[in-house]
């Protein structure tokens, strides 16, 4: 009884990033979550839905070439696939604790002007709302990957 999606490309992407790179890492941020938590109870129709016009649309075949068509990235299926192309799982976490793991915030206080412009007003209010609680930047996530040699190295 229950609907899922799989993106079978992914694999082929994971395999050729994993190709491209001799060394370093693959950060994959995007919506969706573990296979655990994709599949369980009340997600019995899987994740697929359509937005138009920013607004969520019940049904992925109304406005066909008009609207977008998504479904929610399943991130145990990148690493358990990943760890087969050679690339090993360093984090994996929501995007708002990655962003402030990396500094997101020092970085917006040291741009702080005492007299900012409204073009500066906006970008730090579109920064302050990716740690609104609820908000857009709780549905992503931020999958870390490094390339590893099959020859012992890194």
């Amino acid at each position: 009884g229950q609907i899922a999606e799989v993106n079978l490309d992914a694999i082929d992407w994971l395999a050729g990033v994993s190709r491209a790179i001799q060394r370093g890492f693959l950060i994959t941020v995007d919506y969706g979550d573990v296979s655990p938590l994709l599949y369980a109870v009340g997600r019995e129709k899987g994740t697929l839905r359509s937005f138009y016009k920013h607004q969520l649309i019940d049904s992925p075949l109304d406005r066909v070439g008009e609207q977008d068509i998504t479904a929610s990235v399943n991130f145990t299926a990148l690493m358990e696939y990943g760890r087969q192309a050679d690339l090993e799982t360093v984090s994996y976490e929501r995007q708002v604790a990655f962003l402030l793991r990396m500094g997101l915030v020092e970085l917006i206080e040291e741009r702080e002007d005492k007299s900012p412009s409204r073009q500066e007003l906006a970008e730090r209010l579109a920064l302050k709302n990716l740690f609104v609680p609820g908000g857009v930047s709780d549905n992503f996530r931020v999958l870390v990957q490094r390339k590893v040699s099959r020859f012992g190295g890194e």
